[in-house]
């Protein structure tokens, strides 16, 4: 069986407005207290690869997952994968729920897979 862990900080930069989830409209992050990550670990045993992933996120929509899914099959057919956040109220909108005021988006759009700054 091989094992591999692996994570990175994905903390956002506040040069540009990062808008907490969960504090209702408007509420901007003013300061870093500590990081955030996405942790993953993968098992393999003989045809069989598992990884599970934990984000340090408020939720990572499904249709997120589906893409991330679709990208690992493309080098591991036979993968699974789990992902899960921690639902931490002090990362940034991933939902779409928070920003500037009700009618504007507050995602920051490098949490979501395809899409770029």
């Amino acid at each position: 069986m091989n094992v591999g862990f692996a994570q990175s900080v994905i903390t956002p930069s506040l040069k540009k407005p990062v808008f907490p989830a969960g504090f209702g409209t408007d509420r901007r992050a003013q300061t870093v207290h500590d990081d955030l990550y996405a942790r993953a670990v993968a098992m393999q045993s003989d045809q069989t690869t598992m990884v599970l992933v934990a984000l340090d996120l408020i939720g990572f929509m499904k249709t997120d997952v589906q893409e991330v899914i679709e990208c690992m099959h493309k080098s591991h057919p036979q993968g699974q994968i789990v992902i899960a956040s921690t639902h931490t109220h002090h990362g940034p909108d991933t939902m779409g729920t928070w920003g500037p005021d009700w009618n504007t988006c507050g995602v920051e759009l490098k949490y979501i897979p395809g899409q770029t700054l």
